[in-house]
């Protein structure tokens, strides 16, 4: 048993807490192992006493939020998983088309009352599945839109629990990443900047992101989205369908059949399937066209 495991069982730090959590459950892909402990926190209090805790003790501390652009290793997480969802949504829609969201809030739930208020800026968005917290952290995009083109602000907690308010110009970001990424930092909300629209207009721009995406749309079985990211120039699903490797298989990993960018969850893969299926493009691409294919997907724990 590590160390560290007597003291969170003593120390009170989320009514939440569980040990030795199942967490495929809380992924889109319906992969991965178990956590050593877990909680999600529904509120800033208890999210600052898990990370000082974590950090005063060097505890491995995880931090999950809709689980759909993750990886989840077949041997879990140790320490803490911290999991931002329902308990840690909701929002509030501001003067001048503004709206501040908490990290745990559905992109999709926002998307919709947005378009209800007649509010353009996040409609091409429609489908990205995660939170707002997660779409943050990568600048989640799609149809030539990304989250950081309407960001105003972000509001996020250091590892030491300090709050720190940053607006769009002080936060690098780009192609599908962001300073929270990387900082260690603990996105807590968001304030996107939207725009009065008309709703036919706003109806129209839904609808042609919704038909491009048609063929994600399609996909049934469990998934985590995207796994590579688009090379400079190209395609990675054009790229993939170009090896004719719609439908390889690995274990009960395999690449949708209805778009290349994607590998679906038959019933029962691994990450082991799936890392091992992930590797075969990347070698495959590079044999044939030159180009390194890099994941999209974030990898947590060991591999």
């Amino acid at each position: 048993m590590p160390r560290y495991s007597a003291l969170i069982k003593n120390e009170k730090l989320s009514d939440s807490l569980r040990e030795n959590e199942p967490l495929a459950q809380y992924t889109s892909w319906r992969i991965g192992g178990a956590g050593e402990f877990y909680t999600n926190p529904s509120s800033e209090l208890e999210i600052r006493r898990i990370i000082t805790f974590s950090q005063a003790y060097q505890i491995p501390l995880t931090i999950l939020g809709g689980g759909s652009n993750v990886l989840l290793s077949d041997r879990g997480l140790k320490g803490i998983v911290m999991h931002l969802n329902h308990r840690f949504a909701g929002y509030e829609f501001l003067p001048d088309g503004r709206v501040k969201a908490k990290a745990g809030t559905r992109l999709g739930t926002l998307i919709r009352k947005a378009m209800a208020l007649n509010l353009a800026g996040i409609e091409q968005l429609w489908g990205i599945p995660g939170t707002v917290g997660g779409a943050v952290v990568m600048n989640a995009g799609a149809c030539n839109t990304e989250t950081f083109d309407v960001l105003e602000s972000v509001t996020s907690m250091t590892p030491e629990g300090e709050i720190v308010v940053r607006h769009k110009h002080e936060i690098h970001h780009g192609y599908r990443y962001s300073d929270y990424k990387y900082n260690g930092e603990i996105v807590l909300d968001a304030t996107l900047q939207l725009t009065p629209t008309a709703q036919e207009i706003i109806r129209a721009n839904f609808d042609k992101a919704d038909e491009r995406r048609k063929p994600q749309h399609n996909i049934r079985q469990p998934n985590s989205g995207s796994i590579f990211r688009n090379p400079q120039g190209n395609f990675a699903g054009r790229l993939i369908e170009s090896l004719g490797a719609k439908g390889r298989t690995y274990g009960n990993a395999q690449v949708s059949l209805d778009h290349a960018n994607f590998i679906v969850n038959l019933g029962g893969a691994t990450a082991s399937d799936t890392c091992q299926l992930i590797a075969s493009l990347q070698a495959d691409i590079w044999e044939e066209h030159h180009v390194q294919l890099e994941p999209e997907v974030i990898f947590l724990g060991e591999f």
